[in-house]
């Protein structure tokens, strides 16, 4: 038993030390030498042998808005890559790469580096390095002691502000004149047109309100909808005439309202107590049918409209 753990652990040391002589882990930056401050686009790339499981690698995996260091930053970090090749003996092998761009605030010499790879699981694991990448980073010199240099005197304005005048109107009149012309003209024409004034044509009378609602009712009388089992709409063409009635009588909203909120508003006022009662009747009865959805008899229909029409015609009376 214990000459087949030899074996085994043997043959993990093997495959392990096979896996890391076959994992190469570069780091390589787009440039060499940067000023302090710019970007710089680095990437990692591993190449594995293609029968290592990829959930046995944790790979170095890098975040936008991440700082490696005191003095580098990761600015923005793409979606790492994975494909397949040969290497080039001819053996499958996949690549993980990752791109990214980072900022260095330091001069000098600055090491980007080492990231680790960590191939295996459990008690065997084997970790592998990257290269170290170094950016030459320039930096200003600052002097000392030496004040403000390289300050030049005040220069005098060689034109005077009328001359600037004048050659700003040299360049820009034909735009100052257009406008003009045209606020000019409208003035012109428009003084011309108030010395004409139109004579307006006599215009008829205005029909009153109640005697239009009239006619409305007269025409949804001779349609006579509900003849053809349109119960629903003839009485809510019947009941928005009454509507605009009491807006126009007593000055409620009544086409916003509910007929219980209409009735309740024409409690507080003065209206003719058999009036209210009618109008109780005609919402009463139109309710049944738009929501009851119940089938009136001829007389009922013909009811609806002589209430309607006789409290427009007493309006109409009453102007006389």
């Amino acid at each position: 038993m214990i000459k087949y753990l030899h074996i085994i652990l043997a043959l993990l040391l093997s495959v392990s030390l096979y896996a890391q002589q076959n994992i190469t882990f570069s780091l390589v930056t787009e440039k060499n030498k940067i000023a302090i401050g710019d970007p710089i686009n680095v990437s990692m790339r591993i190449n594995y042998p293609a029968h290592i499981v990829p959930s046995s690698i944790t790979f170095p995996e890098l975040e936008s808005n991440q700082t490696l260091n005191d003095t580098v930053d990761v600015l923005t970090a793409q979606s790492p890559t994975s494909v397949s090749g040969h290497d080039n003996q001819g053996n499958p092998l996949m690549t993980w790469q990752q791109d990214f761009t980072i900022g260095i605030y330091a001069g000098g010499n600055i090491e980007i580096g080492p990231f680790e790879v960590v191939v295996g699981v459990g008690e065997e694991k084997d970790t592998i390095q990257s290269n170290v990448a170094t950016v030459a980073v320039d930096s200003p010199e600052l002097q000392k002691d030496k004040g403000f240099v390289g300050i030049k005197g005040i220069e005098k304005d060689p034109f005077s502000i009328w001359e600037r005048i004048l050659l700003w109107f040299k360049e820009y009149w034909l735009w100052l004149l257009i406008p003009s012309l045209i606020i000019i003209g409208t003035i012109v024409l428009l003084k011309y047109l108030k010395k004409k004034p139109e004579v307006a044509a006599p215009s008829a009378p205005a029909i009153p309100l109640p005697i239009q609602l009239l006619e409305k009712l007269e025409q949804v009388e001779q349609a006579a909808q509900w003849k053809e089992g349109k119960h629903k709409e003839y009485y809510s063409d019947v009941t928005d005439v009454i509507r605009k009635f009491l807006e126009y009588k007593y000055k409620i909203p009544a086409l916003e309202k509910t007929s219980d909120e209409i009735l309740h508003s024409l409690s507080l006022s003065a209206i003719n107590k058999n009036d209210y009662n009618q109008l109780q009747n005609l919402f009463s009865l139109a309710n049944m049918i738009k929501f009851a959805k119940s089938m009136p008899v001829a007389e009922e229909n013909i009811q609806a409209m002589t209430i309607a029409k006789g409290l427009i015609n007493k309006e109409i009376r009453k102007a006389k």
